[in-house]
């Protein structure tokens, strides 16, 4: 141990009598820490800073009946205060405010969706989310609430419906690898 004193003091001693070799070892202990301490304070509170991003939203939805759930969409986003939700009269307006750099973003209700930009992802939904509920229905997985279904209500729509996303939740929740694909929560709606 005392061999290893000896030699760290020689290796003081000679660096602070080269003084650029001293500011390299200084600089080589300092730049991480450096970087370390930016990079920690930096993301220590990512969403702490956002309020002041503002993101345009607004709905093209003409709304169903008697309740405009876009709106309602709207009214409860615009609630959280961790991002500057300003509230847009269209859909053009928003996506104009976005273009001309006023805004971060845009988010728009839209009323109608053109069939094409949504046929893949819809096509993969459906192909997995079938392979699924028919894994439901012809294995033994859970409670089988949907071959029950089929079995004691019949072949309407509604029952067949109501059997298949049955079985496809048995399947899911009892260790079929099979995968879904979502639009919320767990994966089990």
């Amino acid at each position: 141990m005392k061999n290893t004193f000896k030699l760290f003091a020689g290796d003081v001693r000679a660096i602070t009598r080269h003084f650029f070799a001293f500011v390299i070892i200084i600089a080589i202990m300092i730049i991480p820490a450096l970087y370390a301490w930016f990079n920690i304070y930096a993301n220590w509170d990512p969403y702490g800073n956002t309020g002041n991003v503002a993101i345009a939203i607004a709905s093209d939805d003409k709304g169903y009946s008697e309740r405009d759930l876009s709106q309602e969409a709207i009214e409860t986003i615009t609630e959280s205060k961790s991002i500057k939700w300003v509230v847009m009269n269209s859909g053009d307006e928003a996506r104009q405010a976005v273009r001309s750099g006023r805004y971060y973003a845009a988010i728009v209700f839209a009323d109608e969706v053109d069939l094409n930009d949504v046929r893949a992802p819809i096509a993969r939904q459906i192909e997995y989310n079938t392979a699924i509920a028919e894994a439901g229905l012809t294995g033994q997985y859970g409670a089988a609430i949907g071959k029950i279904l089929l079995d004691s209500y019949g072949d309407s729509v509604q029952n067949r419906a109501k059997a298949w996303a049955a079985a496809g939740s048995d399947a899911r929740m009892n260790g079929c690898d099979l995968p879904v694909v979502i639009n919320s929560g767990s994966g089990n709606q």
